[in-house]
């Protein structure tokens, strides 16, 4: 079994906010159901931070190698149970998280469950908006310089190989269409639910709001709104981004080289 210090060789150290507290929720539900609403929600009633893929796309390359070891079933549940304490998580959802939520039901056995699901149709047409281009651009040139996604994105954190034509996984099933993904939508909903015991499990949609939520948690209200994340614009913005860098690498900056280098050689030659 490969250890969890293994992974922490090189690896930018977070100051931990929650050595002494259980994790407490499970967020089993795919990608584009409000998870970024759900991490939210999370943060201000849970004492610790809320997982969410954001991390490990944007912003915490050093967590990959964890999560190749768990498609790989690496670590022990004391080796998950630390991971997730030493860096101050007490709940996560989105993917990569989500796909692992039966490594976690018994790495955490005191957790509670949440499966966040919408609309099925609005689902599809939100990976088809959000997270398709951001795939499809990552892997192309000259953005594939630059993307924050390995190539190996939809095998290493979605639970397929994610190529054309191949309707299996989160990626690969939006690929192949709307009935391929709607069929994989439905079928993981259902695993989950005869996957997780019925008093540790809530289906949830995030239109619901504060109290279904808190009531399952054993958590007061807050007296604030419910966190509505509508992270589309933000989604593009980074695809936006991610071409202006892409294209400017392959173009602006040979062309600043050339000009220095014709620069250095009239300064030489005259």
């Amino acid at each position: 079994i490969r250890t969890i210090n293994s992974i922490k060789e090189g690896e930018m150290v977070e100051k931990s906010t929650n050595s002494d507290k259980d994790f407490l929720v499970i967020g089993a539900g795919l990608s584009r159901n409000g998870t970024r609403s759900l991490k939210v929600a999370f943060e201000k009633i849970l004492p610790g931070k809320c997982y969410h893929g954001y991390e490990i796309i944007f912003r915490r390359n050093d967590h990959r190698d964890f999560w190749y070891g768990m498609n790989r079933s690496e670590y022990s549940d004391e080796e998950i149970r630390k991971w997730f304490s030493d860096r101050g998580y007490v709940s996560g959802v989105d993917c990569p998280f989500a796909f692992h939520y039966k490594a976690f039901l018994k790495a955490f056995p005191n957790a509670k469950v949440i499966l966040n699901i919408r609309d099925p149709k609005k689902w599809y047409q939100s990976m088809v908006d959000n997270i398709l281009p951001l795939y499809h651009e990552s892997h192309k040139f000259p953005c594939s310089l630059i993307s924050p996604l390995p190539k190996d994105t939809p095998k290493a954190f979605c639970g397929a190989d994610g190529k054309p034509g191949k309707d299996t996984g989160l990626i690969g099933s939006t690929l192949a269409g709307e009935e391929a993904a709607l069929k994989f939508y439905q079928e993981w909903i259902d695993e989950v639910k005869r996957t997780v015991p019925a008093d540790r499990l809530l289906v949830y949609n995030v239109a619901e709001g504060w109290e279904p939520l808190c009531k399952f948690l054993n958590l007061p209200v807050p007296d604030e709104p419910f966190p509505r994340v509508n992270d589309r614009r933000e989604m593009q913005m980074k695809l936006t981004v991610l071409r202006i860098v892409g294209w400017s690498l392959v173009t602006i900056v040979p062309l600043a080289i050339s000009a220095g280098a014709y620069s250095l050689w009239k300064s030489y030659g005259s």
